[in-house]
C-alpha cells in the first residue's frame, strides 16, 4: 500500500494525526463514544465506554458494540497504509468470548497482510482487567474516494505534512 517514494516519517506521522482527528467527526461515534485513538503504521488502538444503552435484553453489551469497536480500530489500522484512496471494510468476522456489563473496552488492531487491493486486519478487545472479550478479523479494499476527502480541513494528505 506504500507509494513508490516513501514519505518521510514526519510526513506519515502528520497523516496518522490527521486520521485520528476523523474519529469524532463520524455521526455514529456520538452514540458509541470511542476515544483515545492511536494510529501508527499498520496499527491502531482505541477505547470505548460500556454504556447501559448498549445492553441487550440480558443486560450485557450487545454484539453490535463488540463489532463497532473491533471494526473501528481495524479500519484505522488499514487506512494507516492508505496512500491515495480510502479503504472500506468489505468483510468482518467477530468472535465474542466473554460478556461485558461495565467498564471500558480497549481495542488493539494490526495489519497482518497488505497488498495494493486487499488489507487483512486482526483486532482484539479487552475489558478493564485486560482480559480478552472479543476478537475480530476483517478485509479492507480501496474505494474510489480519495483519502484526503476524509481528512479534517487543514490536514495533510499522506506524504505531505504541509498545511
Amino acid at each position: 500500500m506504500q507509494t513508490t517514494t516513501s514519505p518521510a516519517p514526519e510526513d506519515r506521522q502528520a497523516f496518522y494525526d490527521a486520521l485520528m482527528r476523523i474519529l469524532p467527526l463520524a455521526p455514529i461515534n456520538k452514540l458509541y463514544q470511542p476515544r483515545d485513538l492511536v494510529v501508527r503504521k499498520g496499527e491502531a488502538s482505541l477505547e470505548m465506554p460500556v454504556l447501559e444503552q448498549f445492553f441487550n435484553g440480558g443486560h450485557m453489551v450487545h454484539g453490535s458494540t463488540y463489532f463497532k469497536g473491533l471494526d473501528e480500530a481495524a479500519w484505522f489500522a488499514a487506512n494507516s497504509l492508505a496512500d491515495r484512496f480510502a479503504l472500506a471494510t468489505t468483510s468482518f468476522t467477530t468472535y465474542i468470548v466473554r460478556a461485558v456489563r461495565k467498564g471500558n473496552l480497549q481495542v488493539r488492531a494490526r495489519v497482518i497482510s497488505a497488498t495494493p487491493n486487499l488489507v487483512v486486519v486482526e483486532a482484539d478487545m479487552f475489558n478493564d482487567g485486560d482480559v480478552l472479550v472479543a476478537r475480530g478479523s476483517g478485509t479492507f479494499q480501496p474505494t474510489q474516494v480519495p483519502i484526503s476527502v476524509l481528512l479534517p480541513p487543514s490536514s495533510p494528505p499522506p506524504g505531505d505534512s504541509k498545511p
